[in-house]
């Protein structure tokens, strides 16, 4: 059984403050410290996705249009279950663009369910499944990120990423 010390228990609550900072700063690298390179997830209607690479590019075309982000990840609940590590959270994510027609805020909440290991770089997420609760606001926005995905070739299919020709 996996012991948890509670320096443990603050590094992997902090990878929710890099995945945020990283992604609502547009900065891939720092995202990036959040994950395992072998990272799957399943963002719901969004898509699967594995890979860290991929998973870095498809999260920058995907914000990459939005003025600001702000994404809020609170209620962290560590737990170690059978011989792994699972990282609950929830989040409530803003995504602004000015203009958009139907208003420029989309919101949403949900929750996260990571599974975490330790690596020799510290102590990442492996894979991540995202439910989400609730929307409020213009749902267009979302159309905005996926043109963004289109216009840079990339795609997700069953945790398969593709590049459109």
């Amino acid at each position: 059984m996996i012991e948890l010390t509670p320096l443990d228990r603050l590094e992997i609550i902090e990878l929710q403050s890099i995945y945020a900072w990283g992604i609502d700063g547009k900065d891939g690298s720092l995202f990036a410290q959040a994950f395992t390179e072998d990272i799957e997830t399943d963002y719901g209607h969004l898509g699967k996705m594995q890979g860290l690479d991929f998973f870095t590019r498809w999260m920058d075309a995907f914000h990459s249009p939005f003025d600001t982000t702000h994404h809020l990840i609170a209620n962290p609940w560590v737990a170690v279950e059978g011989d792994g590590v699972v990282f609950r959270s929830y989040v409530i994510a803003n995504m602004v663009c000015k203009g958009c027609p139907g208003g420029d805020l989309l919101s949403g909440g949900g929750h996260y369910v990571d599974r975490v290991v330790r690596t020799d770089a510290g102590w990442r997420i492996r894979s991540r499944e995202v439910t989400n609760h609730w929307r409020s606001g213009n749902l267009e926005i979302f159309e905005v990120g996926k043109e963004a995905l289109a216009n840079a070739g990339l795609v997700q299919s069953d945790l398969s990423p593709t590049a459109r020709s």
